[in-house]
């Protein structure tokens, strides 16, 4: 059960969130397309590795999209349709060489959406706001309950935030330049591993 403590602190942080880096013209950027709740647990690849972020990055960019709590932004998410209906058009795959969305797009098929987005990110270089709370907690957490995506149960990939487990001030919101940006499709990590800067 989710207590009134979070369904508060979930729609107030999102409305903050919004206003700061989608309304803001100082704190917008088109290369932004939404904000997931949930902990983004790993790199992206075939063996992802967990993601390791320091304890004062609190908002950062990244660029996957999260399956649990996440918000897409109108005119991101509209560019995305009419990408997505281009390409199905014209018989193109969601494929990315070296992404495990890969494997779930071959298993699973047009059933799932996020190796299609992935993908259009990817083509854009497009980011997405995540937050990043110490002790691998979130206000978004999957359960990972045995079923389509898990053959058996997984148990939580982290831990809710509580009203009584702030430590830090969550109203805190940095301005945009402050915030770190960390690609996450391998082809703009490789191009980030020879040089090219994002910002």
């Amino acid at each position: 059960m989710i207590s009134s403590f979070c369904l508060c602190t979930i729609s107030s942080l999102k409305q903050g969130l919004i206003l700061k880096y989608y309304y803001d013209p100082a704190n917008y950027n088109p290369s932004i397309y939404g904000e997931s709740l949930q902990r983004p647990r790993f790199v992206a690849g075939k063996n992802g590795n967990k993601l390791k972020l320091g304890s004062e990055t609190r908002i950062f960019l990244y660029q996957l999209v999260g399956t649990w709590g996440q918000l897409l932004f109108p005119k991101p998410w509209k560019e995305f349709r009419l990408w997505y209906d281009e390409h199905k058009t014209k018989g193109i795959k969601s494929i990315l060489q070296g992404m495990v969305t890969t494997g779930w797009y071959k298993k699973i098929g047009e059933r799932i959406w996020t190796p299609w987005f992935i993908k259009f990110i990817q083509s854009r270089g497009y980011y997405n706001i995540y937050t990043n709370f110490n002790q691998e907690r979130a206000l978004s957490v999957s359960h990972r309950d045995a079923g389509v995506n898990y053959g058996k149960t997984a148990g939580p990939d982290s831990s809710l935030l509580m009203n009584e487990s702030l430590d830090f001030n969550l109203w805190e919101l940095p301005s945009l330049r402050n915030l770190n940006w960390f690609p996450g499709v391998p082809l703009l990590v490789e191009e980030l591993l020879l040089g090219w800067e994002h910002f």
